[in-house]
């Protein structure tokens, strides 16, 4: 019980600035990568259907995708926060800073390739996404000193549609066939091979968190 009160007293100073300043450092190496590691994987889609009076059947893949454009890059400022967690079954204690970021109005883009009654079918597609977010969390074993991170995607659902350049008949029916959910596969690869990992690294390599202040006036 004394211990439990003793950590309660416990908090780290100015977590806010902490909490930015790491998630910027993060996005400044994906951005000096040229965000090309957050890939896109490819999309098949399967086309077996009616088109001006004609039975059509194909296999579309949606490849080389990427992000064209972002909008904007921000941390939801009410998320930010510090979070004491203690286990009472290992009798271990967590720091886990939190935060959520979020990425706006998002386009990406797809190669569409082919092959329709022999002919090879080639095309762009893209697809705007209003918002995807990142719950994000760098965790401290207060016992052992270990550090690990946690990134969590939320994508959104959207009423937007895949948009061709050029259009024609075929990729109309391209628009209403693309599941604008088959993209999560790819944001999750971001959050658990791009973002928790840099965050990590960030916190052990170049942005350590300071030291706790104990009985401070919160």
């Amino acid at each position: 019980m004394v211990f439990s009160q003793t950590v309660s007293r416990v908090r780290l100073v100015d977590h806010t600035s902490y909490i930015v300043e790491l998630v910027q450092k993060t996005i400044n190496r994906v951005q000096k990568n040229h965000w090309n590691g957050l890939k896109v994987h490819d999309v098949t889609i399967e086309i077996d259907e009616e088109i001006l009076n004609k039975t059509v059947q194909a296999t579309i893949s949606l490849s080389n995708g990427f992000i064209v454009s972002m909008q904007h890059l921000t941390l939801i400022p009410s998320t930010i926060q510090q979070v004491w967690l203690y286990t009472r079954a290992t009798n271990t204690t967590a720091l886990e800073l939190r935060s959520t970021m979020q990425m706006t109005d998002i386009a990406i883009g797809f190669d569409v390739d082919g092959t329709i009654d022999g002919v090879h079918y080639h095309n762009t597609g893209t697809i705007i996404y209003p918002s995807i977010q990142f719950k994000l969390a760098l965790v401290k074993n207060l016992f052992t000193g270990e550090l690990s991170t946690r990134a969590e995607p939320v994508l959104w659902r959207t009423a937007n549609q895949l948009q061709f350049v050029p259009s024609d008949t075929f990729s109309q029916v391209l628009v209403h066939l693309y599941d604008w959910n088959s993209t999560f596969p790819s944001i999750q690869t971001w959050a658990n091979e791009v973002f928790a990992p840099l965050i990590l690294d960030v916190a052990e390599t170049e942005h350590p968190i300071p030291e706790f202040c104990y009985d401070c006036p919160v």
